[in-house]
């Protein structure tokens, strides 16, 4: 019968080795796919500078959904030029979901895609789920026999797809070879940045809600203070001559409240969904990193 600390330790493996097939193998397999949308790859460059694609990348850099360190990559200072081998599986698909012309499947970009859909877009979704939900939301570092088997075979058939046929061997070895200190230790790095870069967005966006909040509270009182002033002037009709529509000014008062209540219940509903993620991987890390001599 085996042991609870050894069927712990079966459990993390389980986990890194799920960890290295999505951020190792799967980094290069979306590599591969966005480098088959330009033509040439070498193309990056002109892809990444062309109008539309600039302005889309800096729409998503002014919501914070791009980091500066991803920016960077994208747009290094010269004479550096963008090479998708810098990009890592979360910036890659970034890319190929908002510059590659690529139509997401009726469940749409963030539901689990349809089994019997096996299209590129699903398989990409596949990928970028199970590194969302299982690698960085997960509340512990480990996943049993059954739930690894799971995830192995649906993210290896979907990488394979994306890939191709001579990723089928390497995925196979590495369900099977011992685990690396140095990997684990490299991939406890790199999810703990992605984390902090998450908490990095989860404060930014509390912020632009709080700022949200002071902005909606001074128009609202400078709306009050014009309805009011519009009153009292009714109210003295021997004094002045009304118009018989609300005044220019008050009406775009009217649309900037409008506006600021529009965007503060989006940042609401996105403030809930982080904090909902946050709850769910709390004490991960705490029981991922765990002294490395116990992987052998």
């Amino acid at each position: 019968m085996a042991t609870s600390s050894g069927s712990s330790l079966r459990e993390n493996t389980n986990y890194t080795r799920l960890c290295r097939l999505v951020i190792d193998i799967g980094s290069r397999v979306l590599r591969g796919v966005l480098d088959g949308h330009l033509h040439p790859p070498a193309d990056l460059q002109r892809h990444l500078n062309s109008p539309g694609i600039n302005s889309i990348l800096k729409t998503l850099r002014s919501k914070r959904v791009l980091n500066t360190q991803q920016w960077d990559k994208l747009y290094p200072p010269a004479p550096g030029v963008p090479s998708s081998t810098t990009f890592d599986i979360t910036l890659l698909f970034l890319l190929l979901r908002n510059t590659c012309g690529l139509t997401p499947p009726t469940t749409g970009w963030d539901a689990a895609p349809l089994p019997t859909n096996k299209s590129t877009v699903a398989d990409l979704i596949r990928v970028k789920r199970c590194r969302n939900e299982i690698i960085c939301h997960k509340s512990a570092a480990e996943l049993s026999n059954t739930d690894f088997e799971n995830h192995w075979a649906e993210i290896g058939a979907a990488l394979t797809r994306l890939g191709g046929l001579q990723y089928g061997p390497e995925i196979q070895r590495l369900k099977i070879e011992s685990v690396d200190p140095e990997n684990e230790a490299y991939l406890n790095v790199l999810i703990q940045s992605w984390e902090e870069g998450e908490d990095k967005l989860l404060d930014a966006i509390r912020g632009e809600f709080n700022k949200l909040k002071i902005q909606h509270s001074a128009i609202f009182e400078e709306f009050k203070e014009e309805i009011k002033a519009e009153i009292k002037c009714e109210q003295q009709e021997s004094f002045c001559t009304l118009p018989q529509k609300p005044s220019h000014d008050v009406v775009h008062r009217h649309d900037e409240v409008s506006m600021t209540l529009d965007e503060i219940r989006r940042l609401k509903a996105m403030i809930c969904l982080e904090i909902e993620r946050e709850r769910e991987r709390c004490g991960r890390l705490s029981r991922f990193r765990r002294p490395i001599h116990d992987l052998n």
